[in-house]
């Protein structure tokens, strides 16, 4: 089913009568724009998991000048065994926060017990990527989980077989500890991100949902979540995002944050010509960059915590350095990490060191500007 132009509490309605028949259902939220070249492979992805009872997939297609929605109306209502439903809204300007909130309410309003918000350009590595989803929510009715995005996958493979060893080593080291082993280990670096967040129904209404709003409206969720309930859940299964976005300045990296003005961030989501190799050193810089990009945005999110605890910068370095001791106990890496009053460093013995500071005033200029002042 198919809508169009409205006001809010008509697009909602509409998009609940488009889930008619889904009481008690987990709903799969999946907002596309212009995402022709990219949903196939999602949708592909979804349909080749193992899948649950109850479950079923929403595209919400929204301002889109290509194909996208009649890509989805070509599966004629199905992905895999998943039922699969459409809605198209073309009313205003493309405001992806102001679709996750409507399509959420839309969802529960139709009987939806858990929703699970994805980006358009996913893949699904493991099989029961639906199952545990299901499971986790039947086991907390009030429960929100914050999942991991591996954004260094598709890079890795991309370069494998033409790239030093050891810097492809530095890459799946990124995305196994950033990405997966530091949240699931410590709470505190948990955050929810549109491409892979989990939230029961009755969580999501009394949090009050997701703010309408351009950017940062995922990560509100999170944020109201720790303020009225208290600690995020970890939904401990990836999601391997494309290399869609421009190589910045031509570096690898992972960590998807780009504040105001940045262009001096490198991300794995790039042009159709990656770069051709990978030596240590641009593996060990990649991996320091991703590092401190995430250390810096979890300090500006946390910062009243930081200081209302005592935890303080220096103790966020110390918790990132315990899970990196954890980490290391359980898989050989040539990587090593130091923590002084000022610095938490990385520390290769192929490609150096990079410093991570530990102030203020770096990680304010980091929300300000993208300004990234560690070194090699």
């Amino acid at each position: 089913m198919e809508h169009g132009e409205g006001t809010r509490a008509l697009r909602v309605a509409r998009i609940t009568r488009a889930l008619a028949g889904w009481q008690g259902y987990g709903a799969v939220i999946v907002p596309a724009r212009d995402e022709e070249r990219l949903l196939p492979r999602a949708l592909d992805s979804l349909a080749a998991l193992d899948a649950p009872e109850n479950v079923g997939v929403l595209v919400h297609a929204n301002n889109c000048s290509d194909a996208t929605a009649d890509l989805v109306r070509a599966r004629s209502g199905r992905v895999g065994e998943l039922p699969l439903a459409l809605v198209v809204s073309d009313d205003d300007q493309a405001n992806v926060g102001r679709v996750r909130a409507e399509t959420a309410q839309g969802a529960i309003d139709a009987g939806c017990s858990w929703l699970l918000f994805l980006d358009a350009d996913a893949r699904f590595p493991d099989k029961d990527f639906l199952l545990e989803a299901q499971r986790l929510t039947r086991e907390r009715s009030h429960g929100l989980w914050s999942g991991c995005c591996d954004e260094f996958r598709e890079t890795t493979a991309a370069l494998a077989g033409r790239a030093d060893p050891a810097g492809l080593e530095l890459l799946a080291c990124a995305s196994a500890f950033r990405g997966r082993f530091l949240p699931c280990h410590d709470p505190f670096f948990r955050y929810t991100d549109g491409s892979n967040t989990l939230v029961t129904a009755a969580g999501y209404l009394a949090v009050g949902g997701y703010e309408p709003k351009s950017v940062g409206g995922d990560s509100t969720l999170g944020d109201r979540w720790l303020q009225k309930i208290g600690e995020i859940g970890f939904f401990d299964r990836s999601v391997v995002p494309s290399c869609r976005k421009q190589w910045a300045r031509g570096q690898l990296g992972g960590f998807v944050f780009y504040p105001e003005l940045v262009e001096n961030l490198p991300c794995v989501r790039g042009a159709d010509q990656p770069p051709t190799g990978c030596t240590a050193k641009q593996g060990f810089r990649a991996l320091a960059i991703d590092l401190q990009s995430f250390v810096y945005f979890i300090a500006g999110k946390r910062r009243g915590p930081l200081e209302s605890s005592g935890i303080g910068l220096h103790g966020l370095g110390q918790r990132v350095e315990q899970a990196f001791s954890a980490f290391c106990a359980q898989r050989p890496v040539t990587l090593a990490m130091e923590l002084d009053a000022a610095c938490l460093r990385l520390v290769h013995p192929l490609a150096g060191r990079y410093s991570i500071r530990l102030e203020w005033p770096a990680i304010e200029a980091f929300w300000r500007v993208g300004q990234l002042d560690g070194g090699l």
